[in-house]
């Protein structure tokens, strides 16, 4: 049988990349009036993530900073099962 292993790299970055974009188009949905609480309650956690544009740029990099880190060591692991 044949084993299929994933790219760390490409998991860990387009993990980081989808998870940067959630956070942006749920900011953005705040920004039109819909999760705003979602989005202050995400805030606590992510320093200085709130509905601005200055935010909006943080909560992105947090949310790529963080989708990469777990993406990566999924995908570690993931290789390391197979």
């Amino acid at each position: 049988m044949l084993e299929r292993k994933i790219s760390t790299t490409a998991f860990s970055l387009s993990s980081g990349i989808l998870t940067a974009l959630h956070l942006g188009g749920l900011a953005l949905l705040a920004v039109l009036g819909y999760g705003g609480g979602v989005v202050n309650l995400v805030g606590e956690l992510l320093p200085g993530y709130d509905i601005s544009g200055a935010g909006i740029f943080l909560g992105m990099t947090w949310g790529f900073i963080i989708g990469s880190v777990y993406g990566g060591v999924f995908a570690f692991f993931y290789n390391k099962m197979k």
